[in-house]
């Protein structure tokens, strides 16, 4: 699911999860995560960061945090044709 804010910045929203099937049925994670991006310079350099907690059963499905951090750049003569 994505939500637009402008033309410069969007939220991305995810949901997902992983089912195991041998040696018996499981439900091994499930993940929860959101994403914000955002235009820092130009047209073709962006920042993004991303919170998300995930269930894992290695972890008897106690909750697991992360983030990540992002930089991205878009290069070449035709990369952002409109």
């Amino acid at each position: 699911l994505f939500q637009t804010v402008d033309k410069d910045q969007a939220f991305a929203y995810q949901v997902g999860g992983n089912f195991k099937t041998y040696p018996w049925n499981q439900l091994d994670t499930v993940s929860l995560g959101m994403k914000y991006r955002t235009r820092i310079w130009r047209e073709w350099l962006f920042f993004e960061v991303g919170p998300q907690i995930s269930f894992q059963s290695r972890y008897d499905y106690e909750p697991v945090t992360g983030i990540s951090f992002s930089i991205e750049g878009i290069f070449g003569k035709d990369a952002l044709l409109k």
